[in-house]
């Protein structure tokens, strides 16, 4: 049976995720658009900004140990490639409304014909360091859960892509995240 999500508790240290922030000014900022809409309504469905890191970046292969391991365990979907790290920042009024990951597989570009199977959410911020900014998934019978463990710097969540989450609105100080999406074939 599947776990709707997994969370490991201060599984990256401090010191790393100290350093993700620290050198996200070297990747262009953008504000985030919603995937499968072409023209939405930021305001109402998404209002972040994003930083997008390189596949070479020195997170990424951490990145795929800890998602190979979880989905080892835990899934058993297969993944053959993944996105991107995207650095993603919420400020005061910021939000994610509730959405999925996953979408139709691309016909071209970088990952023809695969879709997004996990996603892996590191914390960087402390809870303290904001309010709002609440992360809520819904399992698999539609219910809505708010992981707990899931809120410090370090604070790691993976999930298969196709739940329902959202991120609320931040309501002071700032929220930082690292999403990375592992992809694979279509689910059959």
């Amino acid at each position: 049976m599947y776990k709707p999500f997994v969370v490991l508790p201060n599984y990256v240290p401090d010191s790393l995720c100290d350093e993700m922030v620290k050198e996200s000014p070297h990747f262009p900022e953008k504000l985030a658009g919603v995937m499968g809409k072409e023209s939405p309504n930021l305001k109402k469905d998404r209002n972040s900004n994003l930083r997008w890191y390189p596949l070479d970046h020195w997170i990424v292969p951490k990145l795929c140990d800890l998602a190979n391991t979880v989905n080892d365990e835990h899934y058993k979907f297969k993944i053959t490639n993944l996105q991107c790290p995207q650095f993603t920042i919420y400020k005061k009024g910021q939000h994610y409304k509730w959405h999925r990951d996953i979408y139709p597989p691309e016909k071209e570009g970088p990952y023809p014909g695969l879709v997004r199977k996990l996603s892996v959410i590191i914390q960087l911020t402390d809870f303290d360091k904001y309010k709002g900014g609440n992360f809520f998934i819904k399992d698999f019978n539609n219910k809505q859960h708010k992981p707990e463990n899931f809120k410090n710097k370090g604070d790691v969540l993976i999930f298969p892509s196709f739940l329902l989450h959202q991120v609320t609105e931040v309501k002071f100080g700032k929220r930082n995240s690292l999403v990375c999406w592992f992809m694979g074939p279509p689910f059959k």
